[in-house]
């Protein structure tokens, strides 16, 4: 008799935790759907904070909660109007992206955390291409192991990105712990898309590290100035090279 008892308390256990686990399946059985996809282009654009509002929806068949979003930068800023939608519902992510300082491509991401068996992670791709005025490569000027006298020459591309005539001014220098010449020493035009490389020689006046600051303005309202750093390292001139110490 109590064989019998332990053998039904057993099968009501088993039929209880089957109760209990078809309706957490089906409590959370919602499913996440990006409306348009799971990635966004913004395109051609201007350096600026740029935003957009990403549609979700609620494809499954019970209520679904939205835990989170992450991203992949500070740069990146989501914002979820509701995070509770019940079967069909929809609701709206707005998204902040700061690009004021980017050139070119750039690809963010972003991950919507959900409580959906199906879907509990959900990645958005966010990308844009950023168009200046002005490009310049590289944006630095790098002397190594210089020696203190002595002139190397590097160059810089200045590419007039834009739609319009570009005007240069004679770049000028500033904080520098260098000698630092162009070769570029009146006003220049550039057509839109034509490109420059303008010759920079450094001849460092100390050792240790080097800094400065190089501006070239412009007639661009968007970049009246471009800024380039000074970078490197020089030593004395009679100074013997690093030799790698054996034992």
């Amino acid at each position: 008799m109590n064989t019998k008892k332990t053998i039904l308390a057993f099968a009501m256990g088993i039929f209880m935790a089957g109760a209990v686990a078809a309706q957490a399946q089906s409590q959370s059985s919602g499913k996440l759907e990006v409306i348009g996809g799971n990635t966004f282009d913004w395109g051609n654009v201007k350096p600026a904070t740029l935003t957009t509002t990403l549609k979700v929806k609620n494809i499954g068949s019970g209520p679904l909660t939205i835990k989170d979003v992450k991203k992949s930068c500070g740069c990146t800023t989501p914002t979820v109007a509701k995070n509770i939608l019940e079967p069909g519902e929809t609701t709206d992510i707005g998204i902040s992206v700061t690009a004021s300082t980017s050139t070119g491509h750039i690809q963010k991401n972003i991950t919507i955390i959900t409580d959906g068996p199906e879907t509990p992670s959900v990645a958005v791709t966010l990308k844009a291409n950023i168009l200046r005025d002005v490009t310049v490569f590289p944006s630095w000027v790098q002397v190594l192991n210089g020696k203190i006298g002595d002139a190397s020459t590097s160059t810089v591309k200045v590419t007039n990105s834009g739609t319009a005539p570009l005007t240069l001014q004679a770049p000028t220098t500033a904080n520098a712990n260098a000698d630092i010449s162009f070769d570029l020493s009146s006003e220049l035009t550039l057509k839109p898309g034509e490109s420059r490389d303008i010759a920079v020689t450094v001849k460092p006046t100390e050792a240790g590290n080097l800094h400065g600051a190089i501006t070239i303005k412009t007639s661009s309202m968007e970049q009246p100035e471009i800024r380039l750093e000074l970078a490197g390292n020089a030593v004395a001139a009679d100074a013997a090279p690093a030799t790698k110490q054996t034992r």
